[in-house]
């Protein structure tokens, strides 16, 4: 997240007991304070293609998020919004 020089990140997906609502979750807690006496600039990091999965005949996909993905790089290597 933005804005934060350390800390830890977490998200999870549950899916309702009616199989049509979906809830998302996202954490985020804050690190220590870091110092640092060189300026940062911020670099974007590269955008790196996703393998993405076929769907079968009904339509659903699961993805497994591996290590540096992001879910705004799942969103576009699937074609849908975040």
């Amino acid at each position: 997240m933005i804005g934060f020089a350390s800390g830890e990140v977490g998200a999870g997906e549950a899916v309702g007991d009616n199989d049509t609502t979906y809830y998302y979750t996202l954490n985020v807690r804050p690190g220590p304070a870091v110092s640092s006496t060189l300026t940062q600039v911020a670099t974007p990091a590269p955008f790196l293609p996703i393998i993405t999965s076929t769907p079968p005949s009904s339509g659903e996909i699961w993805h497994f998020v591996l290590e540096g993905e992001t879910l705004w790089g799942i969103a576009v290597s699937y074609g849908v919004t975040m």
